[in-house]
């Protein structure tokens, strides 16, 4: 899906919780299907064609005010990968697995960042507070009806999860993340039902880094999962995941996304000068630990 496959319940809640529909987890709180898996699995392409409803939308109306962006969908989750998925990571709870459909949008600068998550949420983008607060308050806490997009396609965001305003921790990886509830079997049943869905708003400069960050994630992934750690191997971990920081900072600095970041993470996010010599300098010193370690199995 895409650069960074994220894990399925390892979002958390973001500043987008206000978008949060709650009917969408169950009562430990946790994101779920409402639906029965039988009918979740007969619903799959209706969620689909809905979907591919919504996106076309949304592309049009962000690709008209900021710039063309496109999306892809990604083909239905197959039922053994996702028994697979709730084994793993649920308990065996099928109906945590909320990305049977899934779809992503490659968007190219953080103004369609900034046109999708107002389309979502219906709220003011950072920059329009910013201009704004001169003017009023606004208040972004006061939960607000379902935005007008959201209502003309009968669908709910039930999670948000903004990596553009808070990258991950180890790899500074950025995207927009949205769990989706989209209407499915009205006409059949005569009611109306819900499955959630996927939708991944990824940036394509840095998406296009994937090939320097994805070796150095899965040299740190390699080193985490062994028994015994010593202080070498931490070290080695540290500075791989120091490596996926600095390109993922470096191409989401360029291209314009830091404007995105939460002003109180800015300071130790963005790519600095300062910062940028330190993880450059990390980078070459795992270089030369990589070249030691083989001329010892030499």
């Amino acid at each position: 899906m895409s650069q960074q496959e994220l894990p399925d319940d390892d979002y958390g809640i973001s500043s987008d919780v206000e978008s949060v529909s709650k009917p969408f987890h169950n009562k430990s709180g946790a994101l779920c299907q409402r639906l029965p898996i039988e009918r979740v699995l007969e619903t799959q392409d209706e969620a689909r064609d809905h979907l591919k409803d919504l996106l076309i939308d949304l592309v049009k109306e962000v690709s008209a005010n900021s710039g063309s962006c496109d999306f892809i969908l990604g083909p239905n989750k197959d039922f053994n990968v996702a028994k697979n998925k709730a084994n793993r990571d649920y308990n065996g709870d099928m109906a945590r697995v909320t990305d049977f459909v899934r779809a992503k949008i490659v968007v190219t600068s953080p103004e369609q960042i900034e046109d999708i998550k107002k389309l979502m949420s219906g709220k003011p983008t950072q920059s329009e507070q910013q201009r704004s607060r001169h003017l009023r308050a606004v208040d972004t806490d006061t939960p607000e009806r379902r935005p007008e997009f959201m209502q003309k396609h009968n669908s709910h965001v039930a999670r948000a999860t903004d990596f553009f305003e808070d990258p991950k921790d180890f790899t500074g990886y950025r995207c927009l993340n949205y769990k989706l509830a989209i209407p499915v079997g009205v006409e059949e049943r005569r009611e109306e039902e819900f499955q959630v869905v996927e939708l991944q708003i990824v940036a394509e400069q840095i998406e296009d880094v994937y090939d320097q960050t994805h070796p150095y994630k899965r040299a740190a992934e390699a080193i985490l999962d062994k028994d015994d750690l010593d202080a070498v191997d931490r070290r080695s971990a540290a500075y791989n995941f120091a490596a996926c920081r600095y390109y993922n900072g470096l191409a989401a600095r360029d291209a314009g996304y830091d404007k995105l970041l939460k002003p109180e993470l800015r300071s130790k996010v963005a790519l600095t000068r300062n910062r940028e010599i330190k993880l450059r300098g990390m980078i070459d010193e795992l270089d030369i630990m990589s070249d030691e370690d083989g001329l010892e199995n030499n």
